[in-house]
């Protein structure tokens, strides 16, 4: 009996963690810094000012590109790999975090790192 309560209590401590990871991802992301790995060494890509990420709490995304195209899709949030998967356009692209500290979440999605600032809760309209 006691190691049933001991699983259940696990099981329930690892859902608040995902949870609560989730509810800071939740948020209006800019993307301060991109940079790619090229023969090992990460060098700086240029980015636009207006480049970001803003999640929803109903797993929605909304995507504003380098070149300023806007994109609306899916996200999900793994626990096991931390790992955030978007979908849109009938694509997924994983993106491994590698931090998340206060305002600042650092992503790697293939040869590219992403530091990202977050802004404000926005008031998500529909999407």
């Amino acid at each position: 009996m006691k190691k049933i309560a001991v699983v259940l209590l696990l099981l329930f401590l690892a859902s608040c963690s995902q949870e609560n990871l989730e509810r800071k991802i939740v948020s209006s992301w800019k993307v301060e810094k991109m940079q790619r790995d090229i023969r090992g060494i990460f060098q700086d890509i240029e980015i636009s000012p207006n480049m970001l990420f803003q999640f929803e709490e109903k797993g929605k995304v909304k995507i504003v590109t380098q070149l300023g195209q806007t994109i609306r899709g899916s996200w999900t949030y793994s626990e096991e790999i931390k790992t955030i998967r978007i979908v849109a356009k009938n694509e997924s692209k994983d993106f491994i975090i590698d931090s998340l500290k206060n305002n600042k979440l650092y992503l790697t999605s293939g040869d590219v790192k992403f530091q990202l600032k977050k802004g404000n809760k926005s008031k998500y309209r529909s999407m």
